[in-house]
């Protein structure tokens, strides 16, 4: 009889041991986090909008400075 007592304890532990990450999961989701974690996203996204945007106008505007210093080259 001994042996089925000691095979029963690992299994009540290990069955109570799902339980804690679950309990820890429902403690993790309440409303607030999710609205801190959109706006989060909202504002990672138009902050990479606004990176992007930046860097295609340096982009731009110095092959258009390279192109006229180009141009001044070729007059004289």
């Amino acid at each position: 009889m001994e042996c089925p007592d000691t095979k029963l304890i690992p299994t009540s532990s290990a069955y109570s041991s799902p339980q804690s990450p679950k309990s820890a999961l429902v403690s993790r989701l309440p409303y607030p986090p999710s609205k801190r974690t959109l706006s989060n996203s909202l504002f990672g996204s138009t902050q990479y909008i606004y990176y992007s945007y930046q860097f295609i106008f340096i982009l731009i505007s110095s092959i258009c400075y390279i192109n006229s210093v180009y141009i001044y080259i070729e007059r004289a």
